[in-house]
């Protein structure tokens, strides 16, 4: 939302009526593509959506290429340009910080086998974390910060339809000669928010989307009410208002800062304390 709005609460053109329009503008675009286009214009709705209102903003001189003029054209990365240490307190840090990823990429991994009809398996979810763990790690020796899953990509395969692996692997080459071409990520930095937030919008939304979906699967009954109502409350609440654990240790705002791992630590609490209905 911040993005549609072009930036943070209390920026001077925070949610300015050009802004919200050229978000608008974006997300129409990729709307009507997605609704009613064919073939590449309508797997390509986001990127089109996108560029299209890059080119807009660029008309209307919203672009800053300031970023791109200092960048590099090529640079080679730096193995452990930072050192690598293990202190105790980094390693209970980033354990605690990857029990909530562990748990974010699960719910990942779900909706996406929702959103292309494929049933994740423990063999599956497995793969993933260790995909999410070793990848980090390797992040780390690139010095580079650590990544997980982003549920943003599966709004992309929901809009689009395209889930192939080899899309994905030729993604990961053309991100790999970006990050040897720095002016290429600077070009990109340079996508003004509200274009951003247009497309973004729509992608985060369908990751609702999908959840009520797979909610849609489940027996209805006081029980499963009482858990999807605590546990999505809930992790609302941390997420809306994370000053609520302000005055907590903060190693609980470390777990409990997400509101996907409040809402799924108490719905998997709540669906092993609370008893089943007995059928009539």
């Amino acid at each position: 939302v911040d993005w549609f709005a072009g930036g943070q609460r209390g920026d001077e053109q925070y949610a300015s009526p050009q802004n919200l329009a050229m978000a608008f503008f974006v997300l129409t675009i990729v709307v009507i593509l997605v609704q009613w286009g064919k073939g590449i214009f309508s797997t390509a709705a986001i990127v089109i959506g996108m560029f299209t209102g890059y080119i807009t903003a660029l008309l209307l001189g919203w672009i800053d290429f300031s970023g791109v003029q200092q960048a590099e054209a090529f640079a080679l990365p730096q193995p452990l340009h930072f050192g690598l240490a293990f202190p105790i307190s980094g390693i209970i840090g980033m354990s605690i910080a990857y029990l909530v990823t562990i748990v974010e990429s699960s719910g990942n991994f779900l909706a996406l086998g929702n959103a292309t009809q494929t049933e994740i398996s423990g063999k599956h979810l497995r793969g993933g974390v260790l995909c999410d763990g070793l990848g980090s790690a390797l992040a780390a020796v690139m010095s580079t910060t650590p990544f997980s899953s982003f549920s943003q990509n599966i709004g992309v395969i929901s809009l689009t339809g395209v889930a192939s692996r080899y899309v994905v692997t030729i993604t990961g080459a053309l991100l790999v000669l970006a990050g040897l071409f720095p002016i290429f990520g600077a070009l990109i930095v340079s996508i003004p928010l509200p274009v951003l937030g247009g497309a973004g919008l729509m992608m985060f939304a369908m990751i609702i989307a999908a959840g009520i979906q797979m909610l849609d699967k489940v027996e209805r009954n006081k029980r499963n009410g009482l858990i999807i109502a605590i546990s999505i409350g809930c992790g609302l609440a941390v997420t809306t208002r994370p000053e609520i654990l302000d005055k907590l240790p903060s190693f609980v705002k470390e777990i409990f800062g997400s509101g996907i791992t409040v809402g799924s630590l108490l719905a998997l609490t709540l669906n092993l304390v609370l008893p089943h209905e007995k059928a009539e």
